[in-house]
Formats: C-alpha cells, structure tokens, sequence
C-alpha cells in the first residue's frame, strides 16, 4: 500500500461497485415482482416484503466506506468525506494485517530471480 493508502481503499470500492455491475441484472419474474407489485398497489411499500429481503441480499451493491447516511446521521457523525473514511480504512489496514508468508517454494524461485538479476546487472551503473 502507497503512502497516501486509501487510494487503494478507493479503488477497491470502485472495482466491486463495477463488479456488481458487470455481473448484470436479471430481468426475469422473481426479479422483476410484479405479484410483489400488484399484492402491495398503489401507495403500498415494498422495504417490508420478503421478496425486497431476499433480493437486497443479493442484487444491491453496499459499500464498505461510502456513505449513504442522510444529511443529519452524516453531520452528527462527524460529517467524515470518502476520502477520510478511506483514509481511517488504510490505516487500520495497515495496523492490522499480517500477511501469510511465502510457501519455501515460492520464496525460494524470487530468491533464483533475485540472484539471477543481480548478477546480470552487477556491472550496469544506475543513475536518476
């Protein structure tokens, strides 16, 4: 993770928005409800229905740092941005993980590439 680390906190929310997105959407009648539509008419509400639970579950994206409080729960919460949520993300991050080493395997085959490319390049000069 970069020093500025909630850009990748960004971009992962990005790529699964995009994902569900990608994934498309079904058109058919369990998806679609119209028995849901006529069972609750006109005025009715559909948040309570089971077929709403059921598909929330499965077909709406939630995001893990965007925030879809309204105007007050947002102000009364500190009024946090995208960007500083993302940032608070990267650092807990970055607190806590520990990542699982490398197999011997693994690690043995990047210490050839590593042996491999320093003696290729034990004479070449570099500069910036």
């Amino acid at each position: 993770m970069t020093s500025e680390g909630h850009i990748e906190v960004m971009c992962n929310e990005i790529i699964s928005y995009v994902k569900r997105f990608v994934r498309g959407f079904e058109l058919d009648d369990a998806h679609i409800g119209l028995d849901v539509i006529r069972e609750v008419g006109p005025g009715g509400e559909f948040i309570s229905t089971e077929q709403t639970m059921t598909m929330f579950k499965t077909e709406h994206w939630l995001p893990d740092q965007c925030n879809r409080d309204n105007l007050d729960t947002w102000m009364s919460k500190g009024r946090q941005d995208w960007a500083a949520r993302c940032m608070q993300k990267a650092r807990e991050l970055l607190q806590s993980h520990s990542p699982v080493p490398l197999n011997d395997t693994a690690a043995a085959a990047l210490a050839e590439i590593r042996r491999e490319a320093e003696a290729k390049l034990k004479d070449h000069h570099f500069r910036s």
